[in-house]
């Protein structure tokens, strides 16, 4: 199946979608796509719906994806990834562990809400 992206920047954070097939590369410009865009808008917030999204990952590959959506991304005060499959959160899990403020959920509604609330003082 075809991939797709697409990125929004209005409203209160970017808003990436993506769907179809995706391996490694296509994933690795998923993060680079939105991490250019955010930076030339100042976005300091994504949320990347991926409910979409089919990913074809080898456990190294979930490695290298975390290590690089964590360096692209590092600019970021806070991502949400709303994924379909608990087993695709990986990447997403080893980017929190290099430092970036990612966290996974099940629902759009979820997503949202941590998205826009403040950061506590």
């Amino acid at each position: 199946m075809l991939f797709n992206a697409a990125v929004q920047a209005e409203g209160p954070y970017l808003l990436v979608t993506a769907s179809g097939d995706a391996e490694l590369p296509e994933l690795l410009a998923l993060s680079d796509f939105p991490a250019a865009v955010a930076r030339r808008r100042a976005c300091k917030r994504a949320l990347f719906d991926l409910l979409a999204l089919r990913p074809r990952l080898s456990p190294a590959d979930h490695v290298e994806l975390g290590a690089h959506i964590a360096k692209t991304l590092r600019d970021m005060e806070r991502v949400a990834v709303v994924l379909s499959e608990e087993a695709d959160r990986l990447a997403a899990d080893l980017a929190a562990q290099h430092g970036l403020d990612v966290r996974t959920f099940s629902t759009l509604r979820e997503a949202n809400d941590w998205l826009v609330q403040e950061r506590p003082r």
